[in-house]
């Protein structure tokens, strides 16, 4: 039997080291920190539960096998559909987040500067497949700086507890990167595609929060993970 390292855990790390382990194998995971999860972290306060990173995941198939699998189905509850406003904090006030095109050119999370730039994004040309960009420098390149720094930045935040320079354009935001190969441009593509019916997935979590699923992973691999263990080097 191979054996098989896993360096981190959170979710990436924790659901591939369930899945080693159902295959067979005896993973090693190696975290360190002093609890598994990443960035993946809820408690409560005064009644509340807080989420310090992602409140939510999206309901893919495979999002769901694995749910089902680890027996926490009757767990999930859907985020409220009528709570569809998203808010940014700038300059200590709460600003909505447009949910429409011409909603961007009303905001005054963009400058007017800004907004000029958006009208420059069906005549920037597709880049070629490879090398591999960035979903920042995807974004700059098609919609300038405000709109990574006011709308991906937080949007990236709260999906992935991520860094959008160092997430991948193709992986990380997989729709907007196919709208530009497909149509050459994000407008154009959103504007072909709106006559297209296509169901939403819904943005699920569980009762007790999004730590239910991490620590859950936590306690079937429990044997297995090793706490407060750094890796600071790989040799071969």
């Amino acid at each position: 039997m191979k054996k098989i390292a896993v360096v981190g855990g959170g979710i990436t790390g924790l659901t591939a080291a369930y899945y080693l382990q159902k295959a067979g194998f005896k993973p090693l995971l190696f975290e360190a920190g002093k609890t598994p999860g990443g960035a993946i972290q809820t408690f409560s306060d005064n009644g509340y539960l807080v989420e310090l990173g992602p409140n939510s995941l999206q309901e893919t198939p495979e999002a769901l096998e694995l749910i089902d699998d680890l027996g926490l189905t009757d767990e999930v509850v859907e985020g409220n559909r009528e709570a569809k406003n998203r808010y940014i904090v700038r300059q200590g006030e709460l600003q909505p987040l447009p949910m429409s095109p011409p909603g961007l050119f009303r905001t005054p999370l963009l400058s007017w500067k800004g907004k000029m730039r958006l009208l420059r994004e069906p005549f920037i040309g597709k880049r070629p497949f490879e090398p591999e960009e960035s979903l920042a420098d995807f974004v700059r390149r098609r919609l300038g700086q405000e709109v990574l720094d006011w709308f991906v930045n937080p949007f990236i935040a709260g999906i992935f507890a991520g860094d959008p320079e160092k997430l991948s354009a193709r992986y990380g935001m997989p729709r907007i990167f196919e709208l530009e190969q497909k149509h050459g441009s994000l407008y154009r593509g959103m504007k072909a595609s709106a006559s297209e019916k296509k169901g939403s997935r819904r943005l699920i979590s569980f009762r007790n929060g999004l730590a239910t699923l991490t620590e859950t992973l936590t306690a079937k691999l429990d044997k297995q993970i090793y706490r407060e263990t750094a890796v600071e080097s790989i040799e071969k």
